[in-house]
Order: structure tokens, then sequence, then C-alpha cells
């Protein structure tokens, strides 16, 4: 139950700052009856189930309280009922009149405070020494928390952002800074400034992965350059450290992705990921080294050639072979 309650309060701490009424009243609808679903699978009684629901609306925000005590005396017992009757959450609300047809105004926030649960979550993992796929495994399960609808937004996260996720928490990134990078938190969340250096491996991912997206679309060098100019310019206080990984190394990052390697692969070979206590110094020598060994030919390929030869490029996941380590943690990257 504490973790239900968690997430319900994360959810209304975001609602309130969008003064949308008849959203809290969906949401707590929505989380009410998630609650009573778990509830009734354990087998409680009716009774047992307002009681419980009852305490639930104590240990919510003040402001929210006269609502969800509202909610429950008008409509606990025939909530229950439909429960019972396998109405999903959102269609019995919807029924009651508690939501509309949608909450797309509420969507990027919810977004956020779901992806700082999952942030957080995937911190305590890694803590525990947890491998990736350990760590996916027991964000499946997370997700279920926030019910039928929710839970498929949280699943989509973890779906598109966990290997992400997990290299910048590995490179000591906060919650905010997470997800503001990843894109699911706005640039006008308060969050530290980073430590210089301390999020290059990170940012460079996130590169590498726009970068993939645009080779998979056919982009030529020239616009995906300014594509991902474009992209810098969304990441608040991570931009100046996008645009000088894309000054720097823009077309050693398309030429590897061409060759198939994979997003952690990448930056580690252009020297922003790796075992480097210092992004920028490894940077150059990885440069020097790069420049020596590869071919003229494949670090001054022709506009034309990426238009012709980009549909056969990896998809570029963010997570690729090998480990990152953090003090005595060790994470292993599928």
């Amino acid at each position: 139950m504490m973790k239900f309650l968690i997430v319900l309060i994360l959810a209304l701490f975001a609602l309130s700052s969008v003064n949308a009424s008849s959203a809290i009243e969906c949401e707590l609808c929505e989380y009410a009856a998630n609650y009573g679903e778990l509830l009734i699978q354990s087998n409680a009684t009716e009774t047992e189930i307002i009681d419980k629901v009852e305490n639930f609306c104590k240990v919510i925000p003040s402001s929210f309280q006269a609502t969800c005590d509202s909610l429950i005396a008008n409509y606990g017992k025939q909530l229950i009922q439909m429960i019972v009757n396998k109405e999903s959450p959102s269609t019995l609300c919807a029924q009651i009149d508690m939501c509309a047809s949608s909450t797309e105004a509420v969507q990027g926030i919810l977004e956020c405070d779901i992806c700082q649960f999952i942030v957080k979550q995937v911190n305590k993992y890694i803590s525990g020494n947890a491998t990736e796929a350990q760590i996916l495994k027991f964000l499946d399960t997370d997700c279920e928390v926030f019910g039928k609808g929710g839970s498929v937004t949280c699943q989509n996260i973890v779906n598109n952002y966990a290997p992400q996720i997990i290299n910048l928490i590995i490179n000591n990134a906060s919650p905010s800074q997470v997800c503001g990078l990843v894109g699911l938190c706005g640039s006008s969340l308060k969050i530290e400034e980073p430590v210089q250096g301390e999020l290059e491996c990170g940012v460079c991912e996130v590169i590498a992965q726009q970068c993939s997206n645009y080779i998979k679309a056919n982009k030529t060098e020239s616009e995906i350059v300014g594509l991902l100019d474009q992209f810098c310019s969304t990441l608040s206080i991570f931009e100046s450290a996008c645009d000088t990984i894309v000054a720097s190394s823009a077309p050693k990052i398309i030429n590897l992705l061409l060759q198939n390697q994979s997003a952690t692969v990448v930056c580690t070979e252009i020297g922003f990921c790796g075992n480097s206590s210092s992004g920028n110094n490894n940077h150059s020598s990885s440069e020097e080294s790069s420049s020596s060994s590869q071919p003229s030919s494949s670090s001054e390929s022709s506009e034309s050639s990426y238009s012709g030869s980009m549909t056969g490029a990896s998809s570029g996941s963010a997570s690729g072979s090998g480990s990152g380590t953090s003090g005595n943690m060790k994470i292993y990257i599928k």
C-alpha cells in the first residue's frame, strides 16, 4: 500500500501545479479504483475496503482530502460493485462522471512524475548490484502500481528510455536531471547544475540515439547535424555539453553508427564514456587514436554516401555491449 500511496501523492502534486480540478477528481477516482481492485483481489470484504480507502484519503495532501472523502462517500459502494464486475478504473470513473473522455492535459506532467519514480527505483536496484536484465524485470512489476492506464505510460518509458536512464544514473545524474535529459520533464523544472564532465557520457549516448533515429529516416549528414543542433536546444542545462559534442564529434558518431555500433560503444570509442575520470581528456586521446587507425575515406565520406546507406544503420539503442561501473557498484549492460 505504501508504494501505491507514494505514487498517488506524486501524481496529485503534479496535478495541483496545473490547476485542473476535474483532472484531479479523475486521478483520485482512478487511483481509488485501482486500490480497491487490489483489495478485492486480496479477498477483503466491502466494509474492509471502504474503511481502508477512507484511511487512504487521510494520508494524501490536505488540499485533496475533501474531494477524496466526497468521492468515497458518494460512490464508494458503486465503485466496488463495478470493480467486481470487471470494469476498468478509467471506464468506471467515466461512467460516474468523474473523468472526461481523456486526461491528455496532464499527460506530460504525469510522464515526468512517472519518469522520476522509475529513476528512483533504478537507483535503488543499481545500489543492490542488479544487472540490467534484472532491473527491467523489476520495473515491469513496479509499473503495475500505476493501474491499467498509468502502467502503459510507465511501461513505454521503461521500454524506450531504460538503458539511457541506467547509464545516466551510473554517471551520477539526479532523477530530475535524467528525466529532463531524456525529454520527459520540461526545462522549467528546477535541477542541480551537474559537475563539469560528469554527464558527458550520458549526453553523448542520447545524441547517438537521436542520430540513429535520423539515420533510419535516411537523413544526410548535414541534415543530421542541423537536427542535432535543434535537439540540443531542448536540453536546458545540458545544451552546452550537447552542442560541444555535436560540434566536435557528430561525423564520427554517424560513421560509427553506420558500422552498426551501439550508442555505448560509439561514445566509448570517441572518448566520452569509459573508465577515464575526465571525458574531455579521454575524448582528445580517442580522437587521435581514431584518426590514426581509421582510413581517411571513413571520416571523409561524402554527403551522398550517407543518404544511400542510412537505412542499414543500427537503431542505436542507448545500451550496448560492455559494462559500466560506479565505485563498488557493478552493472552489466546488454
